[in-house]
């Protein structure tokens, strides 16, 4: 949603594109002295969901193995 996180137009989160960075790599996570995250809860609560499903981690431990 535009004004989310410094956002000025629409975005979609890709949760099925997960990466890894280098913290040296990153130049700015502030915008105006502000930090840059999304606070939206639903959206927030929305990507951790579809996060949690990408990594298997929504899998009861019995099912996978790691109980």
């Amino acid at each position: 949603m535009p004004g989310e996180a410094g956002q000025t137009k629409d975005g979609v989160i890709l949760c099925h594109q997960v990466r890894n960075i280098d913290l040296a790599r990153v130049t700015t996570v502030e915008i105006g002295g502000r930090m840059q995250f999304v606070t939206d809860p639903a959206t927030r609560r929305q990507v951790r969901a579809a996060l949690a499903r990408q990594l298997g981690l929504d899998i009861p431990a019995a099912l996978d193995g790691s109980a």
